[in-house]
């Protein structure tokens, strides 16, 4: 897999780490399970992934590849579905540590979320964006 290291100020640090794209394959399959928004899909097309600074805590965003959210999301919906009676959710990254970037599936455009990942309740989610775009 080539990663490509994109830096955006005068000091050199890593903004975001780019990968190669997705296979029109693994968007497939990623399809035939969940209908991700447009945005998503086109950034999938140009990097399977990625990890990048954010100007706000948790400070670091990274999106899962296709794959990767396939098997990962799976694991969370059953949580959400069955044990937290958030089946509207989607989780699709993380922050490297302790907390999962999500979709509110309610209302279009999805809106993006954060939450713990030990503690995936209502409460305790935070509206990061309005939405991928």
């Amino acid at each position: 897999m080539e990663v490509r290291p994109i830096t955006n100020d005068s000091d050199g640090h890593l903004e975001i780490t780019w990968c190669e794209p997705a296979t029109d394959k693994q968007i497939a399959e990623l399809a035939k399970k969940y209908k991700l928004p447009t945005a998503h899909i086109d950034f999938l097309r140009k990097s399977n992934g990625a990890v990048g600074c954010l100007p706000f805590d948790p400070w670091l965003l990274q999106i899962w590849g296709a794959d990767s959210m396939l098997s990962r999301a799976l694991f969370y919906d059953e949580i959400l579905q069955e044990e937290m009676d958030m089946p509207y959710m989607l989780v699709f990254g993380n922050n490297l540590a302790s907390e999962v970037f999500m979709y509110d599936r309610r209302s279009q455009p999805w809106s993006v979320w954060r939450c713990p990942s030990t503690s995936l309740v209502p409460e305790y989610l935070i509206e990061v964006a309005s939405s991928f775009d």
